[in-house]
């Protein structure tokens, strides 16, 4: 698959897996979670964390030519 289209993809699925867990916080911010809330934050915390170590990293610097950015 094309790197620059990979990329795309990437930014897309972070920015998708954010806006599910802003509409997830909201809801849950509307629930009652006694002593539970704590643990639920932690959980969705190591959970976050282990997605973004999951999405491989780009060893290659941002492009500075800007012809560059078109796909």
């Amino acid at each position: 698959m094309n790197e620059k289209l990979t990329k795309i993809l990437k930014g897309a699925g972070i920015a998708g897996v954010g806006a599910g867990l802003a509409y997830l916080g909201a809801y849950l911010g509307e629930i009652d979670l006694g002593a539970w809330g704590p643990a639920l934050a932690a959980v969705l915390a190591v959970l976050a964390n282990a997605l973004r170590q999951a999405i491989p990293a780009s060893d290659d610097p941002p492009s500075t030519d800007p012809n560059d950015y078109g796909v």
